[in-house]
């Protein structure tokens, strides 16, 4: 479970559930923004308060988050998050 790994799943739930921007996200989190873009590009580990509250968000598990186990994920969230990574929306 690395950093860096967890920030990719971080933008992918961002962007294939169309939470907006780091900032935008940031936002809904409570959080300022520096700290969410560090948690996205890996700087940083993405804390378990923070995770929980994305879970909520967007349906994820915590499993998911730190680990790509994605059998506990809702269906329509697997087949998002299955699609490749170019048919999704930039941001």
């Amino acid at each position: 479970m690395g950093a860096v790994e967890v920030g990719k799943r971080l933008k992918a739930l961002r962007l294939v559930k169309g939470l907006g921007t780091q900032g935008n996200f940031a936002q809904i989190l409570h959080v300022p923004t520096n700290s969410y873009n560090s948690w996205e590009r890996g700087a940083n580990m993405l804390p378990v308060d923070i995770a929980i509250k994305i879970c909520g968000l967007t349906g994820a598990t915590l499993d998911y988050i730190y680990r790509e186990d994605f059998a506990s994920l809702p269906g329509n969230l697997v087949i998002l998050l299955s699609e490749p990574v170019a048919s999704r929306k930039k941001a």
